[in-house]
């Protein structure tokens, strides 16, 4: 029942008419990191973007969820570094693979010899930095005015509800470190290797050029129009939409999705599943189903256009498991396609994308797998050369100002 009442809260928080009301904070988010690298990236020398992309998506998320800008480059740095390494400890902890008490009962009795003592640390820290983010959230929603950022937050809208509607707090909780660890879980890394494609030897520029044109073919070739509306996600005529739609598919992060288990038993073929059995999707398996997608190992984001060169995401939708499937299907699926096509939009009309010097990405997913015995995949360090793009608009010096404006 909690997990009902919990999944139908996090469902109205993130449906489309939320994420809608919301595209303003996420875009001035995006403004933010990019304006950060317009001033720290030097021409010519390559750059690892996976700092970057965790700040961004790590303020986005506790700024919808407690109206509290961080700092991430300044007073908050400790704080937003402890939470990112913390958390991806914790999906470390999560693998099905990682812990042999999992398999040895005995050892469950001996947990200096498992991972038992460091789950408590990172379950304690963990307690820290949330109870730290809820204490700052109850402060800044002190004057109870109606266009408080935290009062008009996740957490704000949660703790406003009355009647049966209303969580408990370990509900309301368990909903805030859920969205604080998702997003860190998924977002980043699918950007990251998306650069990384980007970043390959010809067949990045190829996908770039068609990007970049396709952007500013639909705004009559204004950049400054391309950067503004760029928030209204247009994703039936937009190119940046299928690399998105192809990097989850081809990446799929998180390869066996996580576990569930069954509440009762049913029947599979000629097999009795029998009720409490933990089963798991095989997330790259589907998404790399030769019945589905043609050569299926190979990175081809034209796969997701019908025969008029548009999104077909509409009818694909169930092809790809990167966001699971059925009701237990990630409530954020829709605001972390926002959050990914709105970055790249607009980070490619500021960069152009090349090949580093050294560390290039592995583009195998499982040969750039840093830790095989992980939940996710974890890509090793890879570096890309960033170039401010020229582009021929009497406008280049004013969306430059946009991005900066924060």
């Amino acid at each position: 029942m909690t997990y009902k009442r919990k999944k139908r809260a996090v469902s109205q928080l993130l449906n489309s008419k939320s994420i809608s009301s919301r595209k303003s904070t996420i875009c001035d988010e995006i403004d933010y990191i990019l304006g950060k690298l317009v001033l720290e990236v030097t021409a010519n020398e390559d750059i690892d973007l996976a700092t970057y992309l965790k700040y961004f998506t790590l303020r986005c998320s506790v700024f919808l969820m407690y109206g509290l800008h961080l700092d991430c480059f300044g007073k908050d740095h400790a704080l937003c570094d402890e939470i990112i390494r913390n958390e991806s400890e914790i999906i470390r902890l999560r693998s099905p693979i990682s812990n042999i008490e999992d398999s040895v009962t005995l050892l469950r009795y001996f947990p200096k010899l498992t991972n038992a003592h460091k789950a408590v640390e990172c379950g304690q820290t963990r307690n820290g930095y949330m109870n730290e983010l809820y204490a700052r959230f109850q402060e800044g929603a002190k004057d109870g005015n109606d266009n408080n950022d935290c009062t008009n937050s996740f957490v704000g809208q949660l703790l406003a509800q009355r009647g049966s509607k209303r969580l408990s707090e370990a509900e309301i909780y368990s909903i805030c470190l859920t969205f604080i660890s998702a997003g860190l879980d998924n977002t980043p890394l699918n950007l990251n290797y998306l650069l990384g494609i980007l970043s390959q030897p010809v067949i990045g520029q190829m996908y770039q050029s068609k990007a970049i044109h396709n952007i500013l073919d639909n705004c009559s070739g204004d950049v400054v129009v391309a950067w503004e509306q760029s928030g209204e996600a247009n994703f039936e005529n937009a190119y940046v939409h299928v690399l998105v739609l192809e990097t989850l598919r081809h990446f799929t992060v998180l390869p066996l999705s996580l576990p569930r288990t069954t509440t009762k038993p049913f029947l599979h073929g000629d097999v009795i599943i029998p009720a409490n059995t933990h089963l798991f999707l095989n997330a790259y398996a589907a998404n790399n189903d030769e019945e589905h997608f043609e050569s299926p190992l190979e990175f081809w984001p034209e796969r997701w256009l019908d025969e008029r060169g548009q999104s077909n995401f509409a009818a694909k939708i169930n092809q790809h498991f990167s966001f699971g499937a059925g009701s237990r299907m990630c409530s954020g699926s829709s605001f972390a396609l926002y959050e990914m096509y709105v970055f790249m939009v607009k980070f490619l009309l500021l960069f152009e994308v090349h090949p580093p010097d050294s560390k290039l990405m592995i583009t195998d997913p499982f040969a750039n797998n840093g830790n095989g015995r992980a939940t996710s995949f974890e890509p090793r360090s890879h570096h890309v050369k960033l170039i401010r793009r020229q582009l021929l608009s009497p406008n280049e010096d004013k969306i430059r100002d946009v991005a900066l404006r924060i």
